[in-house]
C-alpha cells in the first residue's frame, strides 16, 4: 500500500533555479494550498487509526473494523493523490528551497506509510479473532472438531505472533522515521536562520559602504572649499600687493 518515492538525482540537485520576487510569492502560496490538503487528509487518517487503535478486540467488533479499514483505504488513496501532486509541483519548481521540501515530504510520507501498516496489522487480529470464535463454536459440537480447532488455534497463535512482530517492527520503523522528519525539519529551521542572518550581514555591509561613501564624499567637499578658500584669499592677498606696488 505503501508509495514508493523516486530519491533525489544528481541532476535534480545540480540544475536548480532561482526565483523572482513574484515567483517566490506565487510558490509560497502554491505550498500553502498543498500543506492545507495534505494537513487536511493526515487528520482523517488519524483519527481514523486512533479509532482502529481503541477498537477493543472481540467479535462484536469485527463489522467495525471491516468499516474502519475501508475507510483507512480511501483516506490513505485522498493522501497519496494529495502527496503526489505537491511532489510533483515541488520537482517542477527546482529551487533549493522546493527540493529540501521534497525531501521532507518523502520521510513525512514513509512516516504515514508506517502509520497505516501499522493499523492494518491492527486490523487483520480482529480476523484471528473471527476465526478463534468459529473454532470455539465447532469444538462444543465434537471432539473431532475440538482438535480440529486446536489444531486451528496453534495456526492461529503462530500467525499473530509473526503479526505481532510485524507490528513491532512498523512501529520502531515509525519512531526513526519520525526521528528523521524531525532532523530534516530542524535542519530546514536552521537553514532558514542562516539565509536570513546572510541577508542581514549582507544589508550591514551596503550601508556602511554606503555611509564610507558619505563620508568621503563630505570630507571631499570640505576640502574643495577649503582649497577654494584659500585661492580666494591668495588671489586677494596678490591683488593688493600689486596695487601697494603700483
Amino acid at each position: 500500500m505503501s508509495v514508493k518515492s523516486e530519491p533525489k538525482t544528481r541532476r535534480e540537485m545540480t540544475r536548480v533555479r532561482p526565483l523572482s520576487t513574484l515567483g517566490q510569492e506565487q510558490y509560497e502560496s502554491a505550498v500553502h494550498q498543498h500543506l492545507r490538503k495534505i494537513r487536511e487528509v493526515k487528520t482523517d487518517i488519524g483519527r481514523c487509526i486512533d479509532d482502529i487503535r481503541s477498537l477493543e478486540l472481540k467479535p462484536t467488533n469485527i463489522s467495525n473494523a471491516i468499516a474502519l479499514q475501508r475507510t483507512l483505504e480511501a483516506c490513505y488513496d485522498a493522501y497519496r493523490e494529495c502527496s503526489e501532486d505537491f511532489l510533483s509541483f515541488l520537482h517542477a519548481t527546482r529551487t533549493v528551497e522546493s527540493l529540501n521540501e521534497a525531501a521532507a515530504q518523502r520521510l513525512i510520507l514513509d512516516s504515514i506509510d508506517a502509520k497505516v501498516e501499522a493499523a492494518h496489522l491492527r486490523l487483520n487480529e480482529f480476523t484471528l479473532v473471527a476465526k478463534k470464535e468459529g473454532s470455539l463454536h465447532k469444538s462444543v459440537r465434537s471432539s473431532t472438531s475440538n482438535r480440529s480447532s486446536l489444531s486451528s488455534g496453534r495456526s492461529s497463535s503462530s500467525y499473530l505472533r509473526k503479526v505481532e512482530a510485524k507490528l513491532n517492527a512498523s512501529r520502531a520503523r515509525l519512531k526513526f522515521v519520525e526521528r528523521e522528519v524531525e532532523i530534516l525539519q530542524e535542519k530546514a529551521a536552521l537553514d532558514a536562520f542562516l539565509k536570513l542572518e546572510k541577508a542581514k550581514c549582507e544589508i550591514e555591509i551596503q550601508e556602511r559602504k554606503a555611509e564610507i561613501m558619505r563620508e568621503s564624499f563630505d570630507t571631499e567637499s570640505r576640502d574643495s572649499e577649503i582649497l577654494q578658500t584659500r585661492r580666494m584669499r591668495t588671489e586677494e592677498y596678490v591683488n593688493k600687493l600689486y596695487i601697494k606696488s603700483n
